[in-house]
């Protein structure tokens, strides 16, 4: 019986495989899956590169027909989907121009280092900024806001530039780069009260910039919030304690 149950694993362990070998065959999944290898080594040019890559790919079938199936669920239950939402207030990206600084986000989900089952959710983000003024700006330093929806609590984060830089934008100018966000969320919450939308967190915030020939003007360019969603294939597993 031993023997038999050793070769039932080793079986299952070759099937776990072959499915693994089919899905890294298309290209959206071989990029996702570079793509929190290069967010978790802090290569970040590389990251936003390979998000582009799965933009052109665009989504497997099955995952399309997931997010499908979830947005019909929601709507069974007469629940708004995000991109039903009169104001649509649940979007993954924001765009946002103050004083002649563009600020454009994307975010997305990273389950290489995520374990939703533990309630440790991974989510990245590519941002462009782009100068639209027509004298020369310079990124001094960021703040941001953290939000999680199952607390109340906003976590300030703030920092000298972005990723060891304090990039100077000259006009129409842009300067783009990705970096990772991290979210503890309780599991109970996950398990029983995360809502349809699957809308776990938010960011918002502001760069602080300068301009003139000494850098004698400063303004904030704000970012307007973009929130972090569960794709509909992430499944929340019961551990037992």
């Amino acid at each position: 019986e031993e023997y038999e149950e050793g070769e039932q694993y080793t079986e299952a362990a070759e099937l776990r495989d072959r499915i693994q070998a089919i899905k890294m065959r298309d290209p959206y999944t071989r990029a996702e899956a570079a793509l929190a290898k290069a967010v978790a080594a802090e290569e970040y040019e590389e990251a936003a590169r390979l998000r582009r890559e799965m933009q052109a790919a665009g989504k497997p079938p099955l995952r399309r027909k997931k997010e499908v199936d979830m947005g019909q669920l929601a709507r069974a239950m007469g629940v708004a989907t995000p991109a039903e939402g009169a104001e649509q207030k649940e979007k993954s990206y924001s765009d946002t121009v103050t004083s002649g600084i563009r600020v454009q986000v994307d975010s997305f989900y990273l389950p290489g280092p995520s374990a939703p089952s533990d309630g440790r959710l991974m989510f990245g983000y590519n941002i462009t900024i782009t100068n639209l003024n027509l004298q020369t700006c310079q990124l001094v330093s960021r703040t941001w806001q953290i939000k999680t929806v199952f607390s109340d609590k906003k976590e300030l984060v703030s920092g000298s530039g972005v990723i060891g830089r304090q990039p100077v934008l000259g006009q129409n100018e842009s300067f783009s780069y990705s970096s990772v966000c991290p979210l503890t969320i309780d599991r109970a919450w996950l398990l029983e009260s995360m809502p349809v939308s699957r809308l776990v967190g938010s960011m918002e915030g502001s760069y602080l910039m300068v301009s003139g020939a000494t850098g004698q003007e400063s303004f904030q360019a704000l970012i307007d919030p973009f929130h972090f969603t569960l794709p509909p294939e992430v499944e929340i597993e019961e551990v037992e304690e």
